[in-house]
């Protein structure tokens, strides 16, 4: 009985967060590309200690990126089914985009700034696939 209510309220807790997800992704429907690249630089510069000249490098790049996000997606929402060569094309093209982008993110950082950089991702990385093991795992549990 107990084991049941347990899992009762993991489903909750999951819908919970879908929903929020949602409404979250619903508010940034309407962010411009500049807001977005503003904010993200606000947080580099935040977390990583960015001066002034390195800010205005990282605005622009942050620009670009959030350019290149919103047109993805722009082009993603039209498409339903992808055919299995294209979903490896547009892997094959978000690799090539990612290397281009840490290449980058390289020649603005320093070296210990750029350290602690990859560790921030090193870690919402871990973040997001411990979610998606629990997230499975309640799946399996169902």
């Amino acid at each position: 009985m107990i084991f049941s209510v347990g899992i009762a309220n993991a489903q909750e807790g999951n819908q919970d967060r879908k929903e929020k997800r949602k409404e979250l992704r619903a508010n940034f429907k309407d962010v411009s590309v500049e807001q977005m690249a503003e904010l993200k630089t606000k947080q580099l510069t935040l977390n990583l200690d960015l001066s002034p000249a390195q800010e205005i490098e990282m605005k622009k790049f942050q620009l670009q990126q959030a350019t290149k996000r919103k047109e993805y997606f722009e082009t993603r929402k039209d498409k339903k089914d992808v055919s299995a060569s294209e979903r490896i094309e547009l892997k094959t093209k978000m690799v090539e985009e990612k290397i281009a982008a840490k290449n980058k993110m390289k020649t603005i950082l320093t070296e210990d700034q750029f350290k602690k950089w990859e560790q921030h991702l090193a870690e919402r990385k871990m973040k997001r696939s411990k979610r998606h093991r629990k997230m499975h795992q309640n799946k399996e549990n169902r």
